[in-house]
């Protein structure tokens, strides 16, 4: 039904297309609007369009309507006047508010008016943000829009992120390209230190408050750390916890020191796979807010882990990385650049190149994970010994 329903919108954006305002952008705006309603890990990769918009207007104040799950992702972020938190629109088909609630976002439009916003840039692209846009009494607007909706833009990117090959922080860059009318030269010149790069700040007080935590564990800094996160935004991109057992005990037998992190709820996980090792092991398990454990990862010598924010704030950071990818296409959201490598072990339901996700719904409905059970912990060992060595004997210091 609602394949059908979007198709019946799609057809009459079609139709509206000769309606559709042709305002070109304004040359100088005071005050931009960014819609990025999304996950942690989609809002990350809306900070390098975040970064962009404020190269070409250095003097613009930049809001930015995020939702809670997400806005500790953006706090501190220099090129952002302000968050405005906003739940009460759901985006995505798990964890999120079902209810209507039209009073909340009559509220919330009504705020967004009296702002006075000059430009509205949607990275949501549903139907509620559409409107928002159309709506917000902006003098120009662009965005994505996955539900048909792109009549409701000034200027509609129709590009599909989840089904079109490439890096989607990239994607969210080229929204900004495209939107705001940016030759290629010109473009060329902006994007030179963009290319895959997102952004996440942390704080001199967050980064002494990780220093003490490391030392209170009585963590070696003689020997290289590695940050793991076992868990991920759903279950199917998860490796085995064996594995992260076996993985560990490598650890050990190298002279490694380690660290798991995560949320309180994955406290359960990372103790079985503690447990199993000898001595008193739990400690090395960190229930820390978000921003924490950024800032762990950032004096760590290596992340391990999947397709999750903790992955993505290594990317943010440059610290060396190992991704492991199953039902997720690594080539859509693996940090780039040479020091970030992953782990894909590509079956016939495997998603194709140009596509995000696997053929069976993200893995949630897969019933043997083979992708990621394929992965070795002695692949996964011989990656992070390569990275290690990389880095240590760059600076002139053995492993």
């Amino acid at each position: 039904m609602k394949i059908i329903l979007k198709n019946i919108i799609s057809a009459l954006d079609k139709f509206f297309v000769h309606f559709r305002r042709k305002k070109m952008p304004p040359v100088k705006a005071d005050k931009i609007l960014v819609i990025s309603l999304y996950f942690r890990g989609d809002v990350l990769f809306n900070t390098a369009a975040i970064r962009m918009l404020k190269k070409i207007y250095p003097d613009t104040v930049i809001d930015v309507l995020v939702k809670s799950r997400s806005s500790e992702v953006l706090e501190g972020n220099p090129d952002i006047n302000r968050l405005i938190v906003f739940d009460d629109i759901m985006t995505a088909d798990y964890e999120d508010n079902s209810e209507f609630k039209a009073g909340e976002k009559l509220s919330l439009l009504k705020k967004i008016r009296k702002e006075k916003y000059d430009i509205c840039v949607d990275f949501t692209g549903k139907y509620t943000t559409a409107l928002i846009a159309l709506l917000g009494s902006f003098k120009y607007s662009f965005g994505l829009n996955y539900n048909g909706f792109g009549f409701c833009y000034s200027k509609f990117i129709d590009n599909d992120t989840q089904n079109t090959k490439g890096l989607l922080i990239d994607k969210y860059l080229n929204a900004v390209k495209e939107g705001l009318f940016i030759p290629g030269n010109r473009w060329e010149e902006l994007y030179n230190d963009h290319k895959g790069k997102c952004f996440i700040y942390i704080s001199g007080s967050e980064k002494t408050e990780a220093r003490k935590i490391l030392k209170n564990l009585d963590i070696s800094s003689d020997k290289p750390l590695i940050c793991i996160q076992t868990t991920a935004g759903w279950k199917a991109k998860e490796w085995d916890e064996n594995n992260y057992f076996m993985l560990l005990e490598k650890f050990i037998t190298a002279g490694y020191s380690y660290i798991l992190i995560g949320a309180e709820k994955d406290r359960e996980r990372n103790f079985r796979i503690l447990d199993a090792l000898p001595g008193d092991q739990r400690k090395y398990f960190l229930s820390l807010p978000l921003k924490l454990n950024a800032s762990i990862i950032s004096l760590s010598d290596l992340f391990i882990g999947s397709d999750s924010i903790g992955l993505h704030f290594a990317g943010a950071l440059n610290i060396p990385s190992v991704g492991l990818f199953g039902p997720t296409n690594p080539s859509f959201s693996n940090p780039y650049g040479e020091i970030h490598k992953f782990i894909y072990k590509k079956l016939i339901c495997s998603a194709s190149e140009n596509k995000q996700y696997c053929t069976r719904n993200a893995g949630k409905t897969c019933l043997t994970l083979e992708c990621l059970q394929n992965i070795d912990s002695d692949e996964v060992m011989k990656n992070a010994e390569f990275l290690l060595n990389l880095k240590f004997h760059t600076k002139g210091i053995s492993a």
